[in-house]
Parts: structure tokens; sequence; C-alpha cells
């Protein structure tokens, strides 16, 4: 009996974790303002090619996530998105704490929250190894190839196809990846106006904090400085986030803040 729920385990922590790659690649292909914002916070992290590194991450958590939630070619994706989420963790996360809700300051409206810490990311990397280590469970495909493996003679000649289909599966796993990126790259470049390289180009999202009474206040900054200035304001529990879509159609005209 144990073992039977146990082979079932994996199976949340595979769903869990599929959908909140596929929530956060998502906007970073299709999205023009969350691509343009994802670009912009690559380069004030001094990323190299901030711009083809920002397709190329989308299409991993896309693409992996999607693999996740399927149990398809499990240990491929979980080996690709958790050097994702270690180089997200390193270079994003690690200077801001532990806490993935930092709160920087309080104010008469409530708490000021900071650039989120490493706890998030910490839990999707020990969920990525327990899938990489122990497997899909039931209910994936790689588990009804498992059966179908079992089933079939082991010589080399009889296995030589199965494997020639696996190798082909990995192959295609990573040509689906550049595929997708490069697609939602061209389909947003079709307008011009609005391309999220265009936007990354002209307008880089700023993120600093500011002193204030003794508190420590981070606040986004977009736009050119010489431009009216459009202060956005937001209440508790909410923070700058909310307005992740508004500050890149203002910045064009505003200093936004």
């Amino acid at each position: 009996m144990l073992g039977t729920r146990t082979s079932w385990a994996p199976l949340s922590l595979r769903l869990i974790l599929g959908f909140g790659f596929v929530y956060h690649g998502t906007p970073k292909l299709f999205s023009a303002s969350g691509h343009a914002m994802f670009v912009g916070m690559l380069q004030n992290i001094g990323v190299p090619a901030a711009e083809a590194t920002a397709w190329f991450v989308g299409g991993v958590e896309l693409v992996g996530g999607l693999a996740l939630i399927a149990g398809a070619f499990t240990s491929i994706a979980s080996a690709a998105l958790l050097i994702n989420m270690l180089v997200a963790l390193f270079t994003v996360h690690l200077p801001n704490g532990f806490n993935f809700i930092n709160i920087t300051g309080l104010s008469d409206a409530g708490p000021q929250f900071g650039m989120p810490g490493y706890e998030v990311p910490l839990l999707y990397i020990a969920g990525l190894l327990t899938l990489l280590v122990f497997g899909p469970s039931r209910f994936s495909v790689d588990d009804r190839l498992a059966a179908r493996a079992i089933d079939t003679p082991t010589s080399d000649e009889e296995a030589r196809p199965v494997k020639r289909v696996a190798s082909i599966a990995a192959v295609a796993l990573l040509g689906v990846t550049t595929l997708v990126a490069a697609g939602a790259r061209a389909a947003s470049s079709s307008e011009p106006s609005d391309t999220p390289a265009s936007f990354a180009e002209r307008f880089e999202i700023r993120y600093n904090t500011a002193l204030i009474a003794d508190q420590e206040i981070f606040y986004r900054e977009a736009g050119p400085a010489d431009a009216p200035t459009v202060l956005l304001l937001h209440g508790f529990p909410t923070s700058s986030h909310m307005f992740r879509n508004l500050i890149p159609a203002l910045a064009d005209r505003y200093h936004v803040v």
C-alpha cells in the first residue's frame, strides 16, 4: 500500500511546478510589456545579450513547464529548469535575503516591499531535485514509456528503435523550445511600434531605493528623467508589481515612478 501511495507522490509536485513555470514563462514570450520588463531586469543585473537570454529563458520555462505537467522527458526538463532557477537564485534573489516577502519599511499605509528573497526559488529547486532523482510518478508519459519498455525484449537489436525514438524526442524537445521562442519573437517584431526590443532599447526600467525618514523605500522607475513625472501609488498589501503593464505604457512620454 505504501509503495502504491509513494509512486503517486510526485504527481502533485509535477503539476504545481509545471503550472508555475508555464505561468511565468508565457508573459516572457507573448506579452510585449512582460518581455520588455524581463529584458530590463536582465540588463540591470548585467546579464549579457539580455534580449536573446529573455527569449531563451521564456522558452525553457514554458516548454519545460508543459513537459513537467505531462510527465514527458521529466529528467531533461527538470535539469534545464533547475539550471534556470539556480541562475535566478544567485543573480537576482540571493542578495535580498531569505524571505520572499521582503518588507523594507513601514508607513501609514502599511509595509513597504522590496525585491523578493530566495525562499521560493529554493522551494522550486528542491522540487526539481526531487523529480530529477525520483522520476515523474504514475500518470505520466515517462511512466507509460517505461512500462512499454519492460514488456518488450531487451536485446540490443530490438532495443535500438526505442533508444532512437528517445533520442529523437529529446532533440525535438530542445527544438520545440527554440521554435517557440523564435516564433514568439517573430510575432512580436511584426508590430514595430510596440516591440519589446524597441521598448527595452528606449526605456530601461530601473529598480532603486530611497532613504526617507530612516526608512529604505524600494521603487521602480522608467522613462526620461526630464519628462513630466507620474507617481504611481499603491496601498497595502499590493506592491509596484501591480503596475508592471502600466509602466511600459506610460514610459515613452512620462518619467514614471
